[in-house]
């Protein structure tokens, strides 16, 4: 079966010790050393291996199964190359902050009353060298003159990008590397001065793809719709409102606002019925040509995410093997589509987006020939439905480690969306095309219109009916791995149908059911942890399933949105309830003695207060006898280290993660002087007792 395999799918045997370099070399800090050294043994083994079997016939066919040693090696070794050259640059920050910087402008997005600008650096007046380096800036207000390909300037200050350090949620800082970027600054923008241009190729596209979308945003589509088509046809999320993505996802069609195979797929047919005529000139070849460069220009339109390259790619094999007259692989082009993405971005590979992608499309080439049904029609349904649920059976467990919910009957969904959204599709690249030369088609806009409507109504039916979906999942990495080991074996066992095939499923099914049972009851029952927050200080108490928010420096405080933000918390903590304690009166928390009474609480065994305003520590200066365990300082204090230590006697000081950086050097400092224990959640993330 795996020799099989490897006959049919020559590619695997590069492409999976090429994996296994990326992922050796992204967790380690190895230099180049490495796998150069292991690329001169490989290549002497390659060598030796070449002379001896020059030997004779009988030599050459024993050592010609060895050749795979050196193969392997040479593939690992470019795969930690092309990680360790693909990471972003680096720059000392001490030598840089404090000194003029010069950087072009790649992308700025507005968000209301601030800005996000993704920089390349240019120069500095600094002594290092920083061309090339990708800096995030955010800005206090907005000037709406800065445009990709300005260069501006400002006083350099930059911190590295931290993720926010609340245990099981989303990992910003990893997510901001795989896009290029490790470095950021918030300035006012009162002080970023534009002092030129240097217009590249991609600053240009980005020009283009902000004019179109002006032009989106001022047609005759309704504003919903307006972000619907900005996602849907330029790939770009950024509009859309997060109840609508969370519908989508809960329904599983988020794929659908994603450009994707299908996207591709859809428009290639359009191209290709709109050069037929080419057809009846002999210009076959042509034809093939400006559909796979309509395409390829399309997938730099949109910024070459990995599912529409795989998708493009996996096309230009088709057209290939067309052109030439040779039998298509489908599976050996998705694997050589893999390939060469992880060449110029190994980074992608740990990106969720690229495994879903892959894992679908792998899934489906692998499972989908087993169906075949002689009446067109009933194939056809067959088909669909069966290929909907394949989908959805590989991207289970993704979901659940990714996103912690399980859309269960998304396949459902699918059977309903994916034949009319082709004609969506269609309708919004010829009502964008459309918009480019200026003409606004209300026909088209109002068909869009319905449609949109129609997709939102089934969107939000299958969101809030409780069977079609499970949320509230966590999962491990382990069982991750497992799950798809096991779909492994089972595509073993439906090809070769041996009873070790069977037996390896059911004890990969057993095994990874223990270390799902392991994994759901070793989840903590209670415990406490102070959030990282960029504008508030969350303090959340949990047992049992029943958690408890006291967040003593906001007025405003929604349950629903802390679930959104922390859901991989809530469902590694396997969280069913959540109340919010207010901070005006006792509260008692459970038939325990935990409470909460203004600013302060018994939680999980500690005494805490919580200080915000420098009056209020004045309000609380008689009680010089009160020790606590902590004492959380938000960024509304503005007291000193000293005169709380003789107020409170706090045994550990917590300085929240909204507190400015300024600030937080100097409570850090009086810390340190006063050898007092402290967290500072911003650099050491939350603070957890589990």
């Amino acid at each position: 079966m795996v020799q099989a395999a490897l006959q049919k799918v020559p590619v695997i045997r590069i492409l999976l010790p090429f994996l296994l370099g990326i992922i050796s070399s992204y967790y380690s800090s190895g230099t180049l050393v490495i796998p150069l050294v292991l690329l001169a043994l490989a290549i002497i083994c390659f060598g030796f291996l070449t002379f001896c079997a020059r030997r004779s016939v009988e030599v050459s066919l024993k050592l010609r199964h060895f050749y795979i040693v050196p193969i392997s090696v040479i593939a690992i070794s470019l795969g930690m190359v092309a990680e360790i050259i693909g990471r972003p640059l680096e720059m000392p920050l001490p030598d840089v902050n404090g000194h003029a910087i010069v950087g072009r402008v790649e992308q700025t997005r507005f968000n209301g009353t601030s800005q996000s600008i993704y920089l390349t650096l240019l120069r500095s007046n600094s002594t290092v060298t920083v061309a090339g380096v990708k800096a995030f800036v955010t800005t206090r207000g907005c000037d709406y003159r800065i445009n990709a390909g300005d260069v501006i300037a400002f006083n350099a200050k930059f911190r590295p990008i931290r993720g926010n350090g609340n245990p099981f949620d989303f990992d910003y800082a990893r997510y901001m590397r795989g896009l290029g970027f490790i470095y950021t600054q918030h300035i006012p923008v009162s002080s970023v001065v534009i002092c030129g241009h240097d217009r590249t190729w991609r600053t240009w596209v980005e020009n283009k793809r902000e004019h179109l979308r002006h032009a989106i945003f001022n047609s005759s589509l309704s504003p919903d719709a307006q972000n619907f088509v900005v996602a849907l046809v330029m790939g770009d999320r950024y509009y859309l409102d997060s109840d609508t993505m969370h519908q989508f996802s809960l329904a599983g069609i988020a794929h659908l606002l994603a450009l994707s195979g299908l996207h591709i797929g859809i428009i290639s047919f359009l191209l290709w019925f709109v050069l037929l005529p080419l057809e009846y000139m002999r210009l076959r070849w042509l034809r093939y040509i400006l559909t796979f460069a309509v395409l390829i220009s399309f997938d730099v339109f949109t910024g070459l995410s990995p599912s529409v390259v795989r998708a493009t790619v996996l096309i230009g094999f088709l057209f290939l093997a067309f052109a030439l007259r040779r039998r298509y692989a489908p599976v050996n082009a998705l694997l050589w589509a893999a390939f060469f993405i992880l060449i110029f971005s190994p980074d992608t590979l740990f990106s969720a987006g690229f495994q879903l992608s892959f894992v679908t499309v792998s899934s489906i080439l692998v499972f989908s020939p087993q169906i075949r049904v002689k009446s067109r029609l009933v194939n056809y349904l067959i088909t669909l439905v069966a290929t909907s649920f394949i989908a959805m059976a590989s991207t289970l467990m993704l979901t659940a480690y990714y996103f912690h919910s399980v859309p269960l009957l998304s396949f459902m969904t699918n059977v309903l969306v994916i034949p009319v959204f082709p004609l969506i599709l269609i309708l919004a690249v010829v009502y964008v095309a459309l918009l480019a030369f200026g003409l606004d088609s209300t026909v088209i806009s109002w068909g869009l219109d319905g449609l949109h409507h129609m997709l939102l109504g089934i969107a939000d039916g299958a969101s809030t009916a409780s069977f079609m979906n499970v949320s509230g999942v966590s999962v491990s990495l382990t069982v991750l791995l497992l799950y798809y080991l096991l779909l492994l074996l089972f595509a073993w066992w439906i090809y070769s149908r041996s009873r070790l095939s069977l037996v390896s499923v059911v004890v990969c099914t057993f095994v990874m059911f223990l270390s799902w049972h392991w994994h759901y009851t070793s989840a903590p029952r209670h415990g406490l942890i102070v959030l990282n927050s960029y504008n508030s200080t969350p303090i959340f108490s949990f047992h049992n399933g029943n958690g408890t928010l006291w967040v003593p420096d906001a007025e405003d405080v929604s349950t629903d949105d802390f679930r959104k933000r922390h859901t991989g918390l809530m469902a590694r903590l396997r969280i069913d309830s959540i109340m919010v304690a207010p901070t005006d009166s006792l509260f008692n928390i459970n038939s325990t003695s935990e409470f909460i009474h203004h600013d302060f609480a018994y939680l999980n065994g500690k005494r805490i207060v919580s200080i915000g305003l420098k009056s209020r520590l004045k309000k609380y200066g008689s009680q010089t006898d009160l020790r606590v365990d902590f004492a959380i300082i938000s960024k509304r204090f503005h007291g000193d280290i000293p005169s709380l230590l003789r107020q409170f006697h706090p045994s550990t000081i917590i300085l929240s993660g909204d507190i400015h950086d300024d600030d937080l050097e100097r409570l850090v400092a009086q810390c340190d002087s006063c050898g007092v224990a402290y967290h500072a959640i911003a650099t050491d993330g939350a603070y957890a007792e589990l």
